[in-house]
């Protein structure tokens, strides 16, 4: 965004896309052979506990205008969906996702002390900001900045496990069960997205909830040497309906001369349903309550602090901060993994080029690069770790219009 003198710039479409735990295995031929199978396999993994994010962040149409040095306003338009896993039994998870058998050692024992979370959320946003120029002393400027957002909660599933124990064990048919189970099972449902992907479903209108950023920004010199900011975004929350028929709470007993067979009770149902497999089964699940109230899911509340020093006119280093203010393991807010980036950049007239390094909660040191020519920009945070073994798999691109 220029601020010397009156300014546009029109975000046409940017789209960021990423996957990563803490038993991550990518490498770089994964970029170019995303399947279905990716996030079971690559991600999740097949043993083991994950701790884990994925999520698809759409920005766009949105505008900012500048007039003069002194003010800028415009709107934004995004739809996010994010994912977040805590402890999943990648072996569980395995037995269950199986379509082709992969040679395990059976029986295996479930770890009771593990309780799972998955969390899925869906929702958009419509955004309008205003920054203002607060203090202007020669080469000392600080400007203050505030974004108001509606938000329109459009699916929400999750699913949560207590004290669950017990044994995979294999039949003569290499059938895979669970038996000699017990522990507790918790689903919460809200929206169709998520069990059919529509356009009617994604632009469907739920509940209506309110968000906000805040940040600041100091800047020395004319023009800039160094840049600060700090920032507090996604404050809010966005509120669901439960669906009674898929937000469930179930106590698990399954004798030891009992099995749930995975491969054959799970296959028709999809993630956001899987209460149609415990109630076909009273005699493995018993129901204890059953939801349609209103609930909150917490936006991913961000604590960020920016820098960016210019070094020449070619050469510049940027820097950012990110801790998340949830934590993973609570199915009622959204978690973005806490992060520190460092990123050089090139910049030689309408070409930018930077290799961003970054560490990162659960998923390590990672490094990536970004091309951008005029407005069409594409990148990978992780993309050059990659070439040997990431945890992350991500990539974001996009196409913005500019006054000058």
């Amino acid at each position: 965004m220029k601020t010397e003198e009156n300014s546009w710039n029109l975000n046409l479409l940017s789209v960021n896309a990423w996957t990563s735990s803490n038993s991550a295995s990518v490498k770089l031929q994964n970029y170019t052979n995303i399947n279905s199978d990716l996030l079971r396999s690559n991600i999740i993994g097949t043993s083991g506990h994950c701790i884990g994010s994925s999520g698809i962040d759409l920005t766009g149409p949105s505008l900012t205008v500048s007039k003069g040095n002194k003010l800028a306003y415009g709107f934004i338009t995004r739809s996010r969906t994010v994912a977040s896993f805590w402890n999943l039994d990648g072996r569980l998870l395995s037995e269950i996702g199986e379509i082709i058998k992969v040679s395990q050692e059976y029986p295996y024992q479930l770890d009771r002390t593990m309780d799972m979370r998955t969390n899925i959320v869906s929702f958009s946003e419509l955004a309008f900001m205003g920054a203002f120029e607060v203090l202007n002393s020669g080469k000392h400027r600080l400007i203050g900045g505030v974004t108001l957002k509606y938000i329109n909660g459009i699916s929400h599933t999750s699913i949560e496990t207590n004290q669950l124990t017990g044994e995979i064990k294999l039949n003569r048919d290499d059938v895979a069960y669970l038996t000699n189970s017990t522990g507790f099972v918790k689903t919460r449902t809200a929206g169709e997205l998520f069990d059919r992907f529509t356009v009617g479903n994604f632009f469907k209108l739920g509940k209506a909830s309110l968000g906000m950023n805040v940040g600041f920004t100091y800047t020395y010199g004319k023009p800039y040497k160094l840049r600060l900011g700090v920032s507090l975004t996604d404050l809010g929350f966005i509120r669901y309906k439960a669906d009674k028929n898929y937000s469930k709470s179930y106590d698990v007993h399954i004798a030891s001369n009992q099995g749930l067979y995975f491969n054959n009770n799970f296959a028709n149902s999809s993630f956001s349903r899987t209460t149609k497999v415990f109630e076909k089964y009273p005699d493995l699940f018993t129901k204890k309550s059953s939801s349609d109230s209103i609930y909150r899911i917490g936006l991913p509340t961000t604590f960020g602090v920016q820098a960016d020093y210019q070094l020449n006119n070619n050469w510049n280093i940027e820097s950012m901060l990110g801790i998340g203010m949830h934590t993973i393991n609570n199915s009622d807010n959204i978690y973005y993994f806490s992060v520190i980036k460092v990123i050089p950049k090139w910049i030689k007239r309408n070409i930018s080029i930077s290799i961003p390094f970054s560490v990162q909660k659960y998923t390590g040191v990672y490094a990536g690069a970004r091309f951008a020519y005029k407005g069409i920009f594409i990148g990978s945070n992780s993309v050059i770790s990659s070439i040997i073994e990431s945890r992350q798999i991500d990539m974001h691109l996009g196409i913005e219009l500019l006054s000058h």
